[in-house]
Order: C-alpha cells, then sequence, then structure tokens
C-alpha cells in the first residue's frame, strides 16, 4: 500500500523544512489578507496587486535558491543547509525590504498603490518561496527513491 502524503511529510522531510513552508504559507496567508484589505480600503486597481504579486514571486523563486534540499542518508529525511549565494540574495531582499517604499515610489506616486503593490509583492515571495520548496521537496524524495538503498 502506498503511503500518504501526510505520512511522507511527516516521516521523510525534516523538521526545517515543514517549519520553513509553514512560515511561508501563514505569511502569505496575512499578507494576501492585507492586501485585498488595502485593495478595498484605497480602492486601487487589482491589476497593480497582481503585478506586485508577479514580481514578488520571481523574487521568491529566486530566494528559494538560499536553502538547498538534499536526502540525508542518516536521518533518512529530507534536509536544507544554506548556501553563500543564498546569503547574498537574503541580504539583498532585506535592503529592498526596508528601502521598498522608496523603491516603489521612484516609478508610483499614489500611497494607496504604493501599499498595495509592496504588500502584494511580499505575498508572491513568500507563495514562490513555499512553491520552490514544496518543488525542491518532491524532487529529492523522487531522487532518493531512484537512489539503491536510499527507497524511503
Amino acid at each position: 500500500m502506498k503511503p500518504s502524503r501526510r505520512t511522507i511529510w511527516n516521516e521523510l522531510v525534516g523538521r526545517g523544512p515543514r517549519v520553513q513552508v509553514r512560515i511561508f504559507l501563514i505569511v502569505f496567508a496575512v499578507t494576501v489578507i492585507l492586501t485585498v484589505e488595502r485593495l478595498i480600503t484605497n480602492r486601487v486597481n487589482p491589476l497593480w496587486a497582481l503585478l506586485g504579486l508577479l514580481i514578488g514571486m520571481v523574487i521568491g523563486v529566486i530566494l528559494a535558491r538560499t536553502k538547498p534540499l538534499r536526502w540525508d542518508d542518516t536521518n533518512r529525511e529530507v534536509a536544507s543547509s544554506n548556501s553563500v549565494l543564498g546569503l547574498i540574495a537574503i541580504v539583498l531582499y532585506l535592503i529592498f525590504v526596508f528601502n521598498r517604499s522608496d523603491i516603489i515610489d521612484t516609478w508610483i506616486r499614489d500611497a494607496g498603490i504604493v501599499g498595495v503593490v509592496g504588500m502584494a509583492i511580499t505575498s508572491g515571495v513568500m507563495l514562490g518561496r513555499a512553491w520552490i520548496t514544496f518543488r525542491g521537496i518532491r524532487n529529492v524524495l523522487r531522487t532518493a527513491a531512484l537512489t539503491p538503498g536510499n527507497e524511503p
């Protein structure tokens, strides 16, 4: 009998990647709610939010490379580690986060739109990181299953 997704998730994915994905999805949910609230309050065209979400997803996919996933033979689970490129990407992202209003305000003058785009970018980053992390976990599990002696 094939194990359920929940069983695979709990037994073959390390605590670090599981917590990481949960945090990304929680932050994503909160920022989507805040984005919708700002869309309604400021009466902003939803296309601005979509643009911010797409930009954020691109950033999130790039940032997802900060924690490469691998199969840990010792613990027989998916584990993550940090990379130098990842550290550089995180530093650049933090610079962006702290200067987001200034950067976005260069092209957009309306404060309501800036708030929506900024929040949507954050939503997109979290969604992109969660998506790439899920894909990475799936790929590591597939690769581990194909390696002799590592069948999960």
